[in-house]
Parts: C-alpha cells; sequence; structure tokens
C-alpha cells in the first residue's frame, strides 16, 4: 500500500458525487459505498486463524470517557448480520476463527461511527477491553502514509479494518493490513439495515480478491 490519503480522498468525492445525482436514488440501498484498501507488502495466505469480538461497537469519542471500558455497542440484530457476513465470507476464502485467547494470526474490529466526523485512525483504547494482551502505549499503524482525518462521514458509516496481532513493531505498532469503509449504511428499519450489510459487506470481499489462503 503505498498511499492511503489519496483513496480516501477520492472516497469522499464519490460520496459528494452520490449526493448529487441529478435524478435521485429509488432507493436508500443506491447510495451505498464500499471502499477497501491494503497493504500490498502483506501475504494474505499465510495466516490461517483469526477472531473478532462478539459485538460491534459505536465510536463516538464524547460517550467514551475511560479507556479501557466497553464502548457503546451496536444494535444486537445489526452486530450479529455484521459478524455473520464477516465470518461466512472468512470461512469461504479459507480462514479459520477462533478465540482472541487462543493466539489469532489476524483480528478484525468491525465498528460504526455514530458521528458525522470519525478519525481514520480512531484510538486503539477502543479496544483495550478487547485486544489480547492490550498495552495503552500501543497504536495502530497503516502502512505507506500519516494518519489523515476522514471528514464528512455519514452516521452510520460501517468500519472494518484487520489487524496483526503478532506483527507489534519495536515501536509498539500494530499493523493494519486491510480496511473497508461502508458508508453511512446502517439507518432505517433493522430489516433494510441486515439486507444492505449482507450486499455491502460481501461487495468489500469481492473487491479484496488478495484476501484468500
Amino acid at each position: 500500500m503505498k498511499n492511503y490519503f489519496s483513496p480516501i480522498v477520492y472516497f469522499l468525492i464519490l460520496l459528494l458525487a452520490n449526493s448529487c445525482v441529478p435524478d435521485g436514488p429509488d432507493s436508500a440501498d443506491q447510495l451505498d459505498i464500499v471502499y477497501t484498501n491494503f497493504d500490498s507488502g502483506f501475504n494474505f495466505s499465510v495466516p490461517a486463524t483469526y477472531s473478532m469480538p462478539d459485538n460491534v461497537i459505536l465510536i463516538d469519542r464524547e460517550t467514551l470517557e475511560n479507556p479501557g471500558t466497553t464502548p457503546p455497542l451496536a444494535d444486537f440484530i445489526i452486530s450479529q448480520a455484521i459478524l455473520n457476513r464477516i465470518r461466512s465470507n472468512m470461512t469461504a476464502r479459507g480462514f479459520t476463527q477462533v478465540s482472541e485467547f487462543n493466539d489469532p494470526d489476524l483480528i478484525i474490529l468491525p465498528s460504526i461511527a455514530v458521528g458525522d466526523r470519525v478519525f481514520f485512525n480512531y484510538d486503539w483504547w477502543f479496544w483495550g477491553w478487547y485486544y489480547p494482551n492490550f498495552s495503552p502505549e500501543w497504536e495502530w499503524v497503516y502502512p505507506g502514509y500519516l494518519p489523515s482525518a476522514i471528514t464528512s462521514v455519514e452516521t452510520g458509516t460501517v468500519l472494518l479494518q484487520m489487524t496483526n496481532p503478532k506483527g507489534l513493531t519495536s515501536q509498539n505498532q500494530i499493523p493494519v493490513h486491510w480496511i473497508s469503509v461502508i458508508n453511512g449504511i446502517v439507518s432505517g428499519s433493522s430489516g433494510d439495515n441486515s439486507n444492505r450489510i449482507v450486499r455491502a459487506i460481501d461487495q468489500a470481499f469481492v473487491q479484496s480478491p488478495y484476501l484468500t489462503r
């Protein structure tokens, strides 16, 4: 991954372009945009196992006052729709889910932005309650670019990041090898959410053919 900033800018341009379609959409799912990017220097065929939490967290800096505590959690139906679809896609790609205490090769962290501004490298202490052997000195590292902020991300945007817990650097940085940003998909009825989530997460994996064993 040589550069993250430019693709993020393009992603935002796409969001703005979709908001200016002359005839307008016929349904909300026509506005769904799935962005993915990855570390081209990482061999995804090597890791065999992964872990992910039992719940999807809500990213809202104003509601998390005590680092290391569990953040607000997404609605159970929405959480399960997201987690089940990630699980089915990872299984289809040859990966096996294990407990976070069973030395996973990869950890997938799903979250939902509930504000209209979120930092792309949102603080690692959002996951201190879950991440194995967590240390408050750690931080995420996205190869090839300095962390930057995504502005104008819609409330309800789903963020997925795949980390490498075994790749902790001497600078206490945890590598993030794959990311997906799904724009504003969590809205409306639970049934509509579930259908849109399934399609969008499937699309994230379709866009990521390298993510296989």
